[in-house]
């Protein structure tokens, strides 16, 4: 941008490019609050989440589960979209993982929320602490055809 003073005159060129930086500075400035908006939207939940995993599932499992969630982006966003999700710490997942004599691995905090199968047959009933927490703040969590599709395929 010039600016080109006479004596009773201003002429300023490059306006265009002030315009299209004007605009850039908005855009960040908007996507910060928004960023803002969504983080302190997901403390909410966060805290819900910790809570019921104390109180539900109880015990030192429910402590370990309640330390170990963290609010986290999610991934495989599209471009101009801007999302967060509760989910376990990636550096502590390992802590939550069961292995069978057989090979097979599960997920404790999966099998806790959705409920699983018992080795000598019938199911271990879920303890929803996070969809219960996603329901109180308003979210829509799944929908109960999912969490029986779940359940059938474990």
């Amino acid at each position: 941008m010039q600016m080109k003073l006479q004596w009773n005159k201003m002429k300023i060129t490059g306006l265009n490019e002030l315009e299209q930086k004007l605009k850039k500075i908005e855009k960040i400035e908007a996507k910060k609050i928004i960023r803002k908006a969504v983080r302190e939207a997901q403390k909410i939940d966060l805290a819900a989440s910790k809570d019921n995993a104390k109180s539900m599932v109880g015990g030192e499992m429910g402590n370990k589960i309640a330390s170990a969630l963290k609010i986290k982006a999610v991934n495989k966003q599209r471009k101009g979209s801007y999302a967060l999700q509760v989910a376990i710490d990636p550096t502590q997942a390992e802590e939550f993982v069961h292995n069978t004599k057989g090979g097979t691995r599960y997920y404790i905090p999966t099998a806790i929320e959705y409920g699983h199968r018992k080795k000598g047959g019938g199911t271990v009933p879920s303890i929803p602490f996070m969809l219960i927490s996603a329901e109180i703040n308003g979210l829509t969590p799944p929908s109960q055809d999912v969490h029986d599709e779940a359940i059938e395929s474990m």
